[in-house]
C-alpha cells in the first residue's frame, strides 16, 4: 500500500512540468498583448491595411492565438490526468 501511495505522489510531482506550459502560456499571452498594442497604434495610422507590414502583424496575431489555444488544450489534458490521479489517491487512502 505504501509503495502505491509513494508511486502516486511521484507521478503527481512529475506533473510539475505543467509549470513549464504555464510559462509558455504566459509568454504567448505577453506576445499577444504586445502585438495587440502595436495593432492599436497601427489602427491610428491613416494608411491602415495598405502596407505589407500590417498583414504580417495580423498573421502573427493569428499564429500566436493558435499556439495559445494549443497550450491551453494541453493544460486541460494535463489537469484531467491530475484529477484522475487524485481520485485514485483518494480511493486508495480511504
Amino acid at each position: 500500500m505504501d509503495n502505491k501511495v509513494q508511486e502516486i505522489f511521484e507521478k503527481l510531482l512529475q506533473f510539475n512540468s505543467s509549470d513549464e506550459l504555464q510559462a509558455q502560456q504566459a509568454q504567448l499571452e505577453a506576445l499577444l498583448t504586445q502585438i495587440k498594442d502595436e495593432m492599436q497604434m497601427l489602427i491610428q495610422d491613416t494608411h491602415f491595411g495598405k502596407d505589407q507590414y500590417y498583414l504580417q502583424q495580423f498573421e502573427r496575431i493569428a499564429d500566436s492565438k493558435k499556439r495559445l489555444d494549443q497550450v491551453n488544450a494541453k493544460m486541460v489534458k494535463i489537469q484531467q490526468r491530475v484529477d484522475v490521479i487524485e481520485k485514485r489517491f483518494i480511493k486508495l487512502s480511504q
